[in-house]
């Protein structure tokens, strides 16, 4: 959700904000913090593949596209890769 100009990515659940934006830089919290420094699982994988995901997606959205690259085709498949 994107709220007086910054960035906040809400967890799954009602949990808190993964990630805020309030002045310009980017703020991550203790939940974020506990799953980057946590020991592999799928589970652990999978929140951080989203997380990224998410955030490569702000990034796009941010500056237009101008500063992403697109990777591949929609026949064989894509990712949007942040340059910068």
């Amino acid at each position: 959700m994107l709220l007086d100009g910054g960035l906040e990515l809400e967890c799954a659940a009602g949990r808190s904000p993964a990630l805020r934006r309030p002045r310009g830089q980017l703020e991550v919290s203790a939940e974020l913090s506990r799953l980057l420094g946590a020991p592999w699982t799928k589970n652990v994988e999978d929140q951080t593949d989203a997380f990224f995901c998410a955030l490569i997606g702000y990034w796009h959205w941010l500056h237009r596209g101008r500063r992403t690259q697109l990777l591949g085709d929609a026949t064989t498949g894509f990712i949007l890769v942040p340059r910068p």
